[in-house]
């Protein structure tokens, strides 16, 4: 199942989310977990830089798209992520 919130895409199967978010201008941050909730560690990414480009989620039920300036992300039905820049 797809759904947005904020300016972010997620992507729910079963036990598991990803998340797809922007992070700075034409970059994207991938997260995936099993565990009931997202960690909130940032881990080795730098600090959050504001996404200066236009943020576009498209929601379809075959395949779902974030598009952040110069990058984007698929996630199919199916759950494969393809990222094209």
């Amino acid at each position: 199942m797809f759904s947005k919130q904020y300016q972010r895409l997620v992507y729910t199967y079963d036990a598991e989310q990803l998340w797809i978010e922007p992070w700075g201008p034409n970059a994207l941050r991938v997260r995936a977990t099993k565990q009931a909730e997202m960690p909130v560690e940032n881990w080795a990414l730098q600090m959050e830089v504001e996404a200066q480009s236009e943020v576009t989620i498209t929601i379809d039920e075959k395949q779902t798209s974030i598009v952040n300036g110069g990058i984007r992300a698929t996630i199919s039905a199916a759950g494969k992520l393809t990222i094209y820049n």
